[in-house]
C-alpha cells in the first residue's frame, strides 16, 4: 500500500516542534500539540542542526521547508510556438496525428509525449475536428 503524501508544515509549526524537542518535551506530547509524527520531528530537528542551529537562536533559515525538486517543465513557450509553426506550416501538417507530431519533435531532440502535444495544442486554441473529405478518394 502506498504511503500518503507528506504534508508541508507551516514555518511556525516547524519552529514549535524544534523548540519543544530542544527543551525535552516527549515526542508523544509534541505530536499531540502539533500533529507532527515522531519521525518527522526527528527529521526537522536534524535539518535545523544541519543548517547551523546551535540551540541558542532559532532562525527561519534553520527551519524553512527545503526546495521541492521534480521533473523539468517541457512545455515551454518556445516549444508551444515551435509546435504551432509545425502545425500551420503546410496543409498536410493539419492532418498529422498527435503521435506523428510527438515523434517528429522527438527526432528533433525534444523528448515529448503525445499528451504534452495534445495539451499544448488545446491551450493554444486548436480543437480536434473531423476531416471534410477522405484523403485518397478525390476525383482525378
Amino acid at each position: 500500500m502506498p504511503h500518503p503524501p507528506c504534508p508541508n508544515y507551516e514555518i511556525a509549526t516547524r519552529a514549535q516542534v524544534v523548540a519543544l524537542r530542544l527543551y525535552g518535551a516527549p515526542s508523544s506530547k509534541v505530536e499531540e500539540l502539533t500533529g507532527v509524527e515522531e519521525r518527522t520531528q526527528r527529521a526537522m530537528v536534524k535539518k535545523a542542526k544541519d543548517r547551523g542551529f546551535d540551540g541558542s537562536l532559532l532562525l527561519n533559515i534553520h527551519i524553512e521547508d527545503g526546495a521541492h525538486t521534480g521533473a523539468t517543465y517541457k512545455r515551454t513557450p518556445s516549444f508551444a510556438k515551435e509546435l504551432v509553426e509545425k502545425v500551420r506550416k503546410d496543409r498536410y501538417s493539419h492532418e498529422k496525428t498527435l503521435e506523428i507530431l510527438a515523434h517528429e519533435l522527438t527526432l528533433e531532440g525534444k523528448a515529448i509525449e503525445r499528451e504534452s502535444v495534445k495539451k499544448t495544442l488545446h491551450e493554444m486554441g486548436f480543437r480536434k475536428v473531423k476531416r471534410m473529405k477522405k484523403l485518397g478518394l478525390l476525383p482525378i
